[in-house]
């Protein structure tokens, strides 16, 4: 670790030029770069190091993931924010992603339907009306979803708040 905290400050100019070209990851407005394995800060001071190049599994730090955003979500309305924490590529067992998402008041991805998969919603903030198989619950902070295959559902957020959740598929194919 401190021999790559020395790479990065040794390599400071390099990195600013970076900088110049790629600063889509930001953390509390601060442009931050992620070279390898390494997250920089634009002084070059070495802000994360990820396991995932160093053979013992995968770190990822949400604040720091790509954000983007979907307009009206599997039909439903507004705009929500998605980060891709997690994707197929990145598994080696039958897991498809995990996404952080964030839905402002007044938002929802509308019903939809998955195939041959499972789907689980854990709201780690918020509150608002989960819709399965034509059946409409609250649901709050902490609650987990089971979304089953071929199963139809979808998320309001009729409150005055953000919901937070994190989605994590499986797939059940071969």
């Amino acid at each position: 670790m401190t021999q790559l905290f020395y790479m990065a400050q040794q390599n400071k100019q390099m990195l600013l030029s970076i900088f110049a070209k790629n600063t889509n990851l930001l953390f509390k407005g601060v442009p931050l770069i992620k070279v390898g394995a390494l997250i920089i800060n634009s002084s070059g001071v070495l802000i994360h190091v990820s396991s995932s190049n160093l053979g013992i599994g995968m770190i990822r730090n949400f604040i720091t993931c790509e954000k983007i955003s979907d307009e009206n979500s599997h039909g439903g309305e507004g705009v929500i924010e998605i980060q891709k924490m997690f994707k197929r590529e990145d598994f080696s067992g039958v897991w498809d992603f995990a996404l952080r998402v964030i839905m402002p008041p007044n938002s929802s991805m509308g019903l939809h339907q998955h195939g041959d998969d499972e789907e689980m919603y854990i709201i780690l903030s918020g509150v608002g009306l989960m819709t399965i198989e034509g059946k409409e619950q609250r649901v709050a902070k902490g609650d987990m979803i089971l979304n089953q295959p071929f199963g139809n559902h979808g998320l309001l957020n009729d409150s005055k708040q953000n919901i937070e959740l994190l989605i994590i598929q499986a797939s059940n194919k071969g």
